[in-house]
């Protein structure tokens, strides 16, 4: 099989994450390719430099992080399945018309694919798959000479993110009442209190948002769970407990976007991590690596700490039995159950192996665990 995958070229992560599949499918004998695609906002202005690339090779199948077959206005000739690789539940899997041209199709969405199997998407096409790691080899000898380290972006002002995102769309919403809610939500979050699902949010708003019209409910869902619970909410919450531990002066860097533009952490702010090398360097050098997350849910960035050979910081407050992590041993049970996975995609088949997608998935019991302040500020 011809194998491409077209990358977005501002989509770093995507490009990060793929070269992993394309390793293990090198491996099985197929011809890979990566193509950068410099779509930025203008995709259909693009149609046509998209058509050149499939008309160069042969190819059989399609790769994509994150969007499919309908985005790119029939570049994609029929003959080539595209595989949609969900990273992240982004917008456009909400459409309905989307989803609609994507059940007529013949192509396959895989990684976090639940919520598409609850949107009325065809779950014989849809497979769960854990991230690929993209740090191959442990190094726990190497010195650490930093305590602190904090990868990720949502590092800008809230306050901000509603003066551009919401106001001009939502004229109507009271200023007052939103800038109430930031407060009171800041406040809640140094309480080291944690909201992990966007219905606690919405009773936490106490009616704040109550006079914006939304025009359907694919609307209110967009303004409640992608942009207040997985936007306003996990911004607030990493910003909250890298906060704890600037104002307690210990040894912190961050990397990411936006946190260069706030002055609470600007000076903790060490840049944006271009590849994996870089991740993996910026791990290696440090003891404590934190990973926040509001809803606590599986992302691959704990794995990628415990390769490195730190140890994961998670803030929540389910506290498991700790174990100690194999890293060799997670990566050779990772490798051979992705193999076989898109061995059965390409192949047109179904899997299905809960038990150890949630064995590659479950990085809590490897993991220190802090559920407040005091105890976060307790490590050394």
């Amino acid at each position: 099989m011809n194998i491409i995958f077209p990358i977005i070229e501002h989509d770093i992560v995507s490009d990060v994450t793929c070269y992993k599949l394309a390793m293990l499918l090198k491996d099985m004998g197929h011809n890979c390719y990566r193509y950068i695609l410099d779509l930025k906002d203008a995709k259909q202005s693009n149609i046509e430099a998209v058509k050149k690339i499939f008309i160069e090779r042969p190819y059989d199948i399609a790769i994509i992080p994150n969007h499919v077959r309908a985005e790119f206005g029939g570049a994609i000739p029929d003959s080539i399945r595209v595989f949609t690789w969900i990273q992240d539940m982004c917008d456009v899997f909400h459409i309905p018309l989307i989803k609609d041209i994507w059940n007529k199709s013949n192509d396959i969405m895989f990684g976090y694919t639940l919520e598409c199997s609850y949107s009325g998407y065809n779950t014989d096409r849809l497979s769960e798959f854990p991230m690929p790691i993209t740090i191959e080899n442990s190094n726990i000898n190497v010195k650490r000479d930093k305590d602190f380290v904090f990868v990720g972006n949502k590092g800008g002002i809230v306050h901000d993110l509603f003066y551009k995102h919401i106001i001009p769309e939502y004229p109507e919403i009271n200023i007052e009442k939103m800038q109430d809610f930031i407060i009171r939500l800041f406040q809640y979050y140094d309480d080291s209190n944690i909201i992990n699902h966007c219905t606690i949010l919405k009773q936490f708003s106490e009616g704040a948002f109550d006079n914006i019209h939304f025009k359907n409910n694919k609307d209110e869902y967009h303004f409640w769970m992608m942009f207040m619970f997985w936007r306003v909410n996990d911004a607030i919450c990493r910003q909250t407990v890298l906060k704890w531990l600037v104002d307690a002066k210990k040894d912190l860097n961050i990397f990411g976007d936006k946190w260069q533009d706030n002055s609470v952490f600007r000076n903790n702010y060490r840049g944006y991590l271009q590849d994996r090398r870089q991740l993996s360097e910026v791990y290696r050098a440090h003891k404590y690596a934190l990973h926040i997350n509001s809803m606590g849910c599986f992302h691959s960035r704990p794995f990628e700490i415990l390769c490195s050979g730190a140890m994961p910081l998670v803030y929540s407050k389910d506290k498991v039995e700790h174990k100690e992590f194999n890293s060799e041993e997670y990566i050779k049970t990772q490798d051979a159950y992705m193999m076989f996975a898109l061995d059965q995609m390409i192949n047109r088949k179904k899997h299905e192996n809960p038990e150890i997608i949630s064995k590659l998935r479950d990085f809590m019991p490897y993991c220190k665990v802090f559920s407040s302040k005091e105890e976060l500020l307790e490590i050394n």
